[in-house]
């Protein structure tokens, strides 16, 4: 084993060691197993049904699929869906969900699925759905840092979740940056040993990413527009080679490329050798380049975008793009996909694409041709 190598290896197990100290330990529960026949009731749908009120301005924000293969759905009006292949179960705050409008979603490594809503963290166990206070290991309530009403932290916004490699979930609030060790919360700048020169606030994380070297990534969203923050388990920093300072989504790739996709100044990644906008000989993907909201990565390396909408409307100007590293590829309204803005992406395990859009739209490409799966 070489040098480097070996202090590669050291440094991504004292990281892990760091941030378990930091985040109050890992909490370690066997798997939940899962009762289908608890998941569904008789009020099951065909496709996503509009029952909630909800507008061509709500979307299906996040996607996932769960280790027994099901299908789940968050929108920003509607709820969550899960589907089993066959139908779809609507759940809303009917069901125990803290708000119809959920921005994020996790499966834990225990099998629990987390929701990151409008008014908080809700959490499905297999059997029901709950809403989980974000309080202390003592079961005190974090205040609210942005008024002066002392409500309490749980009905802040969610906008993202994380699992760590050490088993600690990240919750990204309008009121800060939590970590949850199973037993209780602990917000992430409260920790005296961190070192934040830079005063950063890290409210409103909209995307976070733990890369393969154990370096967290945080994505400001639209309430701090603090831009992208790099977090090596001891200091907090600001990284602005001019990227906006509103990340809307990252992923590492298969090579171990970290790519950014931001509001305003176009998509950004980083080889190794430092974050640069992201260009390509192609006048069609102009309007991609500038501005786009979903990004994922399939099992054949193909990275995928969501284009840029046009300008005043939630309709998109270019469909949905697939990269394979040299190339692109368009999808767009002739080959069965919708013309609302795309928001959310995700390979099903059959290698199938699905495509969440602006009014509640759903989609799925068989490598042909998309069908739609809402009304």
């Amino acid at each position: 084993m070489t040098s480097n190598v070996l202090r590669h290896t050291v440094y991504s197990l004292l990281l892990a060691m760091v941030l378990t100290s930091f985040c109050n330990g890992q909490h370690k529960d066997k798997p939940d197993q899962i009762n289908r026949s608890e998941i569904f009731s008789p009020a099951t749908l065909p496709k996503l049904v509009k029952s909630q009120g909800s507008n061509e301005h709500d979307n299906v924000h996040a996607m996932l699929q769960d280790r027994h293969g099901g299908l789940w759905f968050a929108t920003t009006g509607e709820g969550v869906y899960r589907y089993d292949g066959k139908v779809f179960m609507q759940f809303t705050q009917t069901d125990g969900l803290s708000s119809n409008t959920v921005y994020s979603m996790l499966e834990d490594s225990s099998g629990n699925i987390w929701f990151g809503t409008k008014k908080g963290i809700s959490r499905f166990d297999g059997k029901s759905i709950s809403s989980v206070s974000i309080s202390d290991a003592n079961g005190r309530n974090f205040l609210s840092l942005l008024n002066t009403s002392n409500s309490p932290a749980d009905m802040n916004e969610v906008s993202s979740i994380m699992q760590d490699m050490t088993g600690i979930i990240w919750f990204g609030t309008t009121e800060g940056l939590y970590c949850y060790n199973g037993t209780g919360f602990s917000r992430l700048l409260n920790n005296f040993k961190m070192i934040n020169n830079e005063g950063l606030k890290l409210r409103s994380i909209q995307c976070m990413l733990q890369d393969r070297n154990g370096i967290i990534w945080l994505g400001s969203g639209m309430g701090e527009i603090e831009g992208l923050c790099r977090y090596d388990a001891r200091t907090i920093t600001s990284v602005k080679p001019k990227i906006d300072g509103w990340i809307r989504q990252m992923l590492q790739d298969k090579k171990g490329t970290v790519w950014l996709s931001t509001r305003s100044q176009g998509l950004w990644r980083d080889d190794g050798s430092g974050f640069a906008r992201f260009s390509v000989q192609d006048d069609r993907v102009t309007g991609l380049l500038q501005c786009n909201q979903a990004m994922m990565q399939d099992r054949l390396g193909n990275i995928w975008f969501g284009g840029s909408e046009t300008v005043g409307t939630v309709e998109t100007n270019s469909g949905i793009w697939r990269y394979d590293g040299t190339n692109f590829k368009n999808y767009t309204a002739k080959d069965g996909l919708g013309v609302y803005g795309v928001w959310s992406m995700l390979e099903d395990s059959a290698g199938q694409i699905w495509v969440g859009t602006r009014n509640t739209g759903l989609y799925r490409f068989d490598g042909s041709r998309f069908t739609s799966f809402s009304d």
